[in-house]
């Protein structure tokens, strides 16, 4: 392995330390052998996937039934070199490097995405440059082409590489041009399908920050890293992205990366990681 893999927090499913049947991993601990992974391509809480660069082999483990051994461990066959697992609460397919979704039922799409997200209540957005972006009431929709809604907005340019980010029900679009933007889709959460068409609002509290990375996680939790090293946070319900601030020795350190838990967030320095307890109210 070229690289070791470390996991703390719930264990409950196995979707961390398959090896290790305690529910809860207080303290960071090496998986990379437990694993047979040097990356995770996709976490969530039913299971985890991860990729051998050196074999290029897949793993899945944890309680989804796409982990098929009774070990909570097993291989994952992906037939196409891989650009995302795509899901929220678990993985429901996977858009290759050459454009084309895939289900891991076997279905392929006929059309070709640049990038593509599915929200946990089951919605597929998508863009591709000429195309725009659009949305599909369900991965198997998206996969046959049937009824994309395209969502217009003035500073979405479909000639401009496009992002895509989704949570339960949120969803951020996140276009990287010479003037990048961040933007939130607005549609009716309660709904079921896509009865009410969606529009695209600009989060004016990014504007101008550049946006280095976006990380989507449960309760509708949506975190933003900027080239500045800033961390900002969009809590469960909020309209307006929080400060992430730390404290004492390392108030003024750079914020590398950010990772939201089910419970906790954790923000990684150059130093340190800090975790803090959610505000899931």
């Amino acid at each position: 392995m070229t690289r070791k893999c470390l996991a703390f927090g719930n264990n409950v499913c196995g979707n961390l330390d398959p090896s290790n049947s305690v529910p809860i991993l207080y303290e960071p601990v090496d998986v990379t052998d437990a694993i047979g992974c040097d990356e995770i391509v996709w976490h969530g809480w039913s299971c985890s996937v991860g990729r051998d660069n050196l074999t290029n082999r897949y793993q899945a483990w944890g309680i989804d039934p796409i982990v098929t051994s009774p070990k909570r461990i097993s291989s994952l066959v992906i037939d196409a070199p891989l650009k995302k697992i795509l899901g929220f609460d678990r993985p429901v397919g996977f858009l290759a490097q050459d454009g084309h979704v895939h289900s891991f039922d076997g279905a392929q799409s006929s059309e070709q995405w640049d990038d593509v997200s599915v929200t946990g209540m089951g919605a597929a957005y998508a863009f591709r440059a000429g195309k725009a972006l659009v949305v599909f009431e369900s991965l198997e929709a998206l996969i046959a082409d049937q009824n994309p809604t395209r969502l217009l907005h003035p500073l979405l340019n479909d000639s401009i590489p496009t992002s895509i980010y989704a949570a339960e029900s949120r969803v951020f679009i996140h276009t990287r041009g010479n003037a990048a933007h961040v933007l939130e889709v607005l549609t009716d959460h309660r709904a079921i399908g896509l009865s009410q068409k969606p529009t695209l609002q600009v989060v004016d509290d990014l504007e101008g920050l550049g946006t280095l990375s976006i990380v989507s996680g449960s309760s509708n939790r949506i975190a933003v890293v900027t080239n500045a090293g800033d961390a900002y946070l969009f809590s469960k319900g909020s309209k307006r992205p929080e400060s992430l601030v730390l404290k004492d020795e390392e108030a003024d350190a750079t914020v590398r990366m950010i990772g939201l838990g089910s419970e906790f967030e954790a923000l990684v320095t150059e130093n340190n990681v800090w975790t803090a307890l959610a505000n899931l109210a």
